[in-house]
């Protein structure tokens, strides 16, 4: 049997059990998908998006589920320019609308952190003020350190507040 057959017939496994649930046997084919998908490098979009197993969401691709840092990633990839945090995690809050926007919010802010100190992404700021920076892959910026026209932040998400000098 090819590979593509392989995966068709656990995937039409997958949907039988959907509607008469073995949940041992259905976590261990989901696990098997993703294995294989992720071996044969298969990418698409169902592989960020989540199968529902009852009572649990168990997203394709790992088990376990994907991670923050890669739900970021494919968030900015998507996007293909310079995000600011409120977008990013908008975005994520869309992707997960079932978990409580707090905690979404807080792995979120820590993914991008993260990808910023393992160098996978790279932040810059408009201004001098914390309030306007933005995030993107490090391939959008010119080796100048400038954003690449392409990839340029949407404008309307510039903060109109201004760094304060306060004297005493």
């Amino acid at each position: 049997m090819e590979d593509k057959s392989i995966i068709e017939s656990i995937q039409l496994k997958i949907d039988e059990l959907e509607q008469k649930p073995d949940v041992l046997l259905y976590k261990s084919l989901v696990n098997a998908l993703g294995a294989l998908k992720g071996a044969y490098n298969i990418n698409d979009k169902k592989q960020a998006n989540a199968l529902v197993t009852p009572g649990n969401t168990v997203p394709i691709g790992e088990p376990g589920g994907i991670s923050n840092k890669m739900k970021v990633a494919s968030i900015l990839k998507e996007a293909g320019h310079f995000l600011h945090m409120r977008e990013i995690v908008e975005r994520a809050i869309k992707k997960e609308p079932n978990e409580d926007e707090k905690v979404v919010t807080k792995r979120t802010q820590q993914a991008v952190y993260s990808l910023k100190s393992d160098k996978v992404i790279v932040s810059y700021q408009v201004g001098e003020g914390n309030l306007n920076i933005f995030w993107g892959s490090k391939a959008w910026v010119d080796s100048e350190g400038s954003i690449k026209k392409e990839h340029t932040y949407n404008e309307n998400q510039l903060s109109g507040r201004m760094k304060e000098s306060i004297e005493i």
